[in-house]
């Protein structure tokens, strides 16, 4: 099985981690099959079988799962953060921060996970 790594942070940990996103589409697209329902398909209830459709699937099981939730959400700043004399300072680069999830990891690769994800899904 091809892997797909996203950046998160542990924050029991205080550190950043890579996690593998193919178990968990997988394990979905199994029990998809054992319950014979794609929930994830309005008009067909049946495994993807185009390349649009494999990027649907990844699409909404991973924005189901990963999309704003805060375990898998992190904050990214510039570096270096630029002056921290005081806490107005620190403020100023908070807020100038970006909020990182999953998914946004996800979204930006969906037709490479997609073509990966269904390399996969043939060795089955």
């Amino acid at each position: 099985m091809k892997d797909f790594y996203v950046m998160l942070h542990n924050f029991n940990s205080n550190e950043v981690e890579k996690y593998n996103i193919m178990p968990y589409l997988i394990d979905v697209y199994k029990d998809c099959q054992e319950k014979e329902h794609w929930w994830m398909f309005e008009d067909a209830n049946r495994c993807p079988l185009t390349r649009e459709e494999f990027i649907l699937f990844v699409k909404r099981v991973c924005k189901y799962q990963f999309w704003s939730r805060c375990q898998y959400e992190w904050l990214m700043i510039g570096w270096p953060p630029g002056k921290t004399d005081t806490l107005e300072d620190c403020k100023k680069i908070i807020n100038s921060s970006i909020k990182v999830d999953a998914f946004d990891q996800i979204e930006m690769n969906l037709s490479i996970i997609a073509d990966i994800f269904k390399e996969n899904v043939k060795e089955l």
